[in-house]
């Protein structure tokens, strides 16, 4: 390792300390659940209908659980892999792109975000996931930059971790059949097997994801109009109602069957299309701008200008990332499926679901940065 990134390193590690002293260790109600599972699997894995789309974060309790049983030193990993994780985004975005100070400019516009940095003091999967994300972007951009055989493996290894890390994370196996379906493996496979294979991963696919909404309550969250989950059963003095889309009495009784949920949800929205229509794009809109009512102005209005920055920077580097097709089809596949979760299943109360979102905002934002630094360099010159 040279001089430049132990210098980074060691940056990313001390920010994370700084995050950590000023907020300190946070539990939520979750963590009792994670923490259940966790203890069940150490005799021995079993199916839990609800957790197990969380299992990777369970083994990972289970594996510190092994050493002691002091909570806080699985929030102290949580920072130790997430700001290594950051750092090898570091190199992914160095190897991609060619430029050192692109890279490190993008690290900066990261930590910058203390709504995506402070989840690791938190005992919750998502550091975990954004830390898998960063990780499987590196060893895919060394893979193909490198040629290193050596990376598919880690490649596959980090795909299946994160791929049960949360049920969000599935939108992994999303975007690749999205890239299966716009024939990029037509010149090898042939038509007949390219449409059989999509066929194959939509089918399994469709019964996965079936299985996995069973456990949430849509059609009831659906009735209440929710567009952040719980808004309609909080005091009043949080400023919450505005989170809940009015609607009149609709008829849900028959569409009980959670076993059939993706069923009951496609008759709903032909049942009720408009105000349907209007929930998701409701819940789609708050996902990105990440502002509540019951959050300080300060707080709100840092966070749409710190989004605004930084989607407009990611704008500015989809063109460039466009060249490399098949990477940029999984980044799109990904983006696209986290919309479509949310809008059809429930937005967050805290802004945590906006965080897979932005780990793929940052690689475009990094080549949108790349492309201003181009542009700057060639006017001085």
């Amino acid at each position: 390792m040279n001089l430049t990134k132990a210098f980074v390193l060691f940056f990313i590690l001390a920010i994370h300390g700084l995050y950590f002293y000023v907020i300190g260790e946070h539990y939520t109600n979750d963590h009792v659940r994670y923490l259940k599972y966790a203890y069940g699997l150490r005799n021995g894995f079993y199916f839990d209908s609800h957790n197990f789309w969380y299992v990777t974060y369970c083994y990972f309790i289970l594996c510190i659980r092994f050493f002691t049983e002091e909570l806080f030193v699985i929030l102290i990993v949580q920072g130790v892999i997430q700001s290594i994780s950051i750092f090898l985004f570091y190199i992914a975005i160095s190897k991609l792109l060619k430029n050192n100070l692109t890279s490190f400019l993008t690290i900066i516009v990261i930590i910058a975000f203390p709504d995506f940095m402070q989840w690791f003091c938190y005992m919750l999967p998502e550091s975990l996931y954004i830390s898998l994300l960063f990780s499987l972007t590196y060893f895919y951009v060394s893979w193909i930059v490198d040629k290193n055989k050596n990376n598919l493996i880690a490649i596959i290894m980090v795909l299946l971790f994160t791929t049960f890390i949360k049920p969000t994370a599935v939108g992994i196996i999303f975007a690749i059949f999205v890239l299966f379906s716009f024939n990029l493996n037509y010149k090898k496979l042939g038509l007949t097997l390219s449409v059989l294979m999509n066929t194959v991963l939509l089918f399994f696919g469709t019964l996965f994801l079936n299985k996995m909404l069973t456990t949430y309550g849509l059609i009831e969250e659906y009735n209440l109009g929710e567009i952040i989950y719980g808004a309609s059963i909080v005091p009043d003095e949080w400023n919450a109602s505005s989170m809940v889309l009015k609607n009149e009495d609709l008829n849900v009784q028959h569409l009980q069957n959670k076993n059939r949920q993706l069923l009951n949800v496609l008759q709903f929205i032909w049942e009720n299309p408009m105000y349907w229509f209007k929930l998701f794009l409701l819940k789609v809109f708050y996902l990105f701008v990440s502002v509540r009512p019951y959050w300080s102005l300060m707080h709100n209005t840092f966070n749409l200008i710190y989004l605004l920055l930084v989607y407009t920077l990611s704008f500015a580097g989809f063109a460039p990332l466009y060249k490399n097709k098949v990477f940029f089809i999984l980044l799109v596949g990904f983006l696209v499926f986290q919309m479509l979760a949310i809008g059809f299943t429930t937005n967050d109360w805290d802004g945590r679901f906006l965080l897979p979102v932005l780990v793929v905002v940052f690689v475009f934002a990094a080549s949108g940065i790349n492309r201003l630094l181009n542009h700057l360099s060639s006017k001085l010159i």
